[in-house]
C-alpha cells in the first residue's frame, strides 16, 4: 500500500489539530479549577489583612486579643509564620471567624475581637 504526499500531510494535520484541541481543553480545565478551588489559610490571611487595610502582623495582634497571648509569643509566632509559613491556632481561629461571619457581613469583627 502506497501513501502519497497528500495522505501523509492530511494525517499529520489531523494529529496536530487533535493535539491542539486537547492542549486547549487541558489549559481551560486547569484555569477553571484554579478559579473554583478553596482558598488556603495563607490566602485568607492575606485577604483579611488587605480588607482591613492592615499588616499581617496586626492580624496576629488582633487575633491574640481573644486568647490573651503575650506579645513575646506573638512575635515568636510571627517569625515562625514568616520563616515556615505556619499559622498559630489563635490566628486560625480568627481566620475562621472572619471567613464565616465577617465576610458574609453578619457580625462586625469588633464584637468578638477587641480592636480592628
Amino acid at each position: 500500500m502506497e501513501f502519497d504526499i497528500k495522505q501523509i500531510i492530511s494525517f499529520k494535520v489531523t494529529w496536530i489539530i487533535i493535539f491542539l484541541v486537547l492542549y486547549f481543553l487541558t489549559v481551560f480545565y486547569r484555569a477553571k479549577n484554579i478559579r473554583n478551588r478553596k482558598k488556603t489559610e495563607i490566602e485568607k490571611l492575606i485577604e483579611i489583612s488587605w480588607r482591613l487595610d492592615t499588616s499581617e502582623y496586626r492580624i496576629f495582634e488582633i487575633a491574640s486579643d481573644k486568647w490573651s497571648i503575650p506579645k513575646e509569643r506573638i512575635e515568636k509566632d510571627f517569625k515562625i509564620y514568616l520563616n515556615r509559613i505556619v499559622i498559630p491556632f489563635y490566628v486560625r481561629d480568627f481566620i475562621r471567624y472572619f471567613d464565616d461571619e465577617k465576610l458574609r457581613g453578619e457580625i462586625p469583627v469588633s464584637e468578638k475581637y477587641n480592636s480592628v
